[in-house]
């Protein structure tokens, strides 16, 4: 049986889907709203009411809202437990009748939320395979907050998952075709508190972060990166 949702709901259900990985904060006027698991992940951690959507329905929809001036408050609660926060603004004027436009336009880990006067850095790393190049596995790391980052190549999944213990980041994002993932996944879980995220990199990495960053070429960015090492 097809469940029939509102419009606005079912625009949440679309852009939750996604961000599968992420707390979806739902911009609806002057509050957050989020929906389902969602909800009651939001209402445990951070203490709220958890209402119903649909309250006379036969399978009323869990719910739980934040006023949309208090979320800086609420977002280190939910970094500090390990979780990933999307944002969904409202990115049209409310008109009569019509279905406000929202999309996500922040996404926030524990890796990349920098707070004023933290006690330490928080590092994210993030990891690939090239097969045909020497030392195949690949490791980026970096403090968002200090603006620095390093990369180094290795020969071995082992040696591989040492160097990420070393580092402790608070976040790892793995290549999703990574092909030794589970192996790597269970020997960082075995030795740190770390936030495991896949994503899908793209085949054409250069070209991708030109257009990413607007710019024809990436011989500044190359530049920058020597220095900086």
């Amino acid at each position: 049986m097809t469940v029939q949702y509102t419009p606005a709901m079912q625009q949440y259900v679309n852009i939750k889907k996604e961000h599968p990985d992420c707390l979806l904060f739902f911009r609806i006027g002057d509050f957050y709203e989020t929906f389902f698991e969602d909800a009651k992940i939001a209402a445990k951690t951070l203490d709220l009411l958890i209402t119903s959507k649909n309250k006379n329905a036969e399978d009323p929809i869990p719910m739980a809202g934040i006023p949309h001036h208090s979320i800086d408050k609420y977002i280190p609660k939910l970094v500090a437990h390990g979780y990933k926060v999307a944002i969904a603004e409202q990115i049209s004027e409310p008109v009569a009748g019509k279905l406000v436009d929202r999309e996500v336009t922040q996404i926030i880990t524990p890796a990349t939320f920098i707070q004023e006067g933290k006690a330490q850095t928080t590092s994210i790393v993030a990891v690939t395979l090239l097969e045909h190049s020497e030392g195949n596995f690949h490791l980026a790391w970096g403090d968002f907050s200090l603006g620095e980052y390093w990369t180094k190549s290795f020969h071995s999944i082992e040696e591989l998952g040492k160097h990420i213990v070393l580092l402790r980041p608070v976040e790892c994002i793995m290549d999703s075709l990574f092909p030794q993932k589970d192996d790597l996944i269970a020997m960082i879980h075995r030795s740190i508190t770390c936030q495991i995220s896949l994503a899908d990199i793209p085949h054409r990495p250069q070209e991708y972060l030109m257009e990413q960053c607007r710019v024809q070429t990436l011989a500044s960015y190359g530049k920058a990166a020597e220095h900086a090492r």
